[in-house]
C-alpha cells in the first residue's frame, strides 16, 4: 500500500511540465519488471517527450519500442 496517494497524484500531474516521467506505472509491471513505485521518476530531457509519454500512459519501454510482452 502506498502512503499519501493524494500527494503523489499532485506530484505526478506536474512531472511532464519539467521533463520528468513516472518510471514504474501501476499495472505495467509485466512490461517494466517492477511494480508501481510512485516515488520513482526519471528525467527524459524533453518536456514534449515527457508530455507525450504521460498523455499516452506509456512506460519508457513502450515509448522506445522495447516492450517485451
Amino acid at each position: 500500500m502506498v502512503e499519501y496517494p493524494e500527494i503523489w497524484a499532485k506530484i505526478h500531474e506536474k512531472l511532464a511540465d519539467y521533463g520528468f516521467i513516472l518510471r514504474y506505472l501501476d499495472g505495467k509491471d509485466e512490461i517494466t519488471g517492477y511494480s508501481y513505485e510512485p516515488w520513482h521518476i526519471r528525467y527524459v530531457d524533453s518536456v514534449d517527450i515527457a508530455k507525450e509519454i504521460a498523455e499516452k500512459g506509456e512506460t519508457l519501454e513502450e515509448y522506445l519500442g522495447d516492450a517485451v510482452l
